[in-house]
């Protein structure tokens, strides 16, 4: 595990910010609920400078019902170091947790 943050109560929310992210790894997002099937909206964003220089930055959308996996993806290419944050909101009853996971060679 890289990181992770839990909200509790209703209309809970969890978010991570400044995540350093290392190139050549591979990085999911999870995001559950220990009260099961919760409905969650929220959002990321990524920004690093690729090999050639060139920066690259990412922001998007999340909406879905838990458990869900996301896969994070470098937003400029061959990145040596990046940066990575995600901010969600349950729908009503139950926590949300958001956790990464660094899943290089599974």
């Amino acid at each position: 595990m890289v990181a992770s943050a839990t909200g509790t109560g209703p209309f809970a929310i969890a978010s991570l910010s400044a995540i350093s992210l290392q190139g050549g790894r591979e990085y999911v997002l999870q995001v559950t609920s220990s009260a099961g099937r919760v409905e969650f909206f929220g959002s990321y964003s990524a920004s690093a400078m690729g090999a050639g220089g060139s920066p690259g930055v990412q922001v998007d959308l999340l909406d879905g019902v838990t458990p869900a996996t996301y896969p994070i993806v470098p937003p400029a290419a061959n990145p040596s170091e990046w940066v990575y944050g995600v901010s969600v909101q349950s729908r009503g009853d139950g926590g949300i947790q958001v956790t990464i996971l660094d899943v290089t060679g599974e």
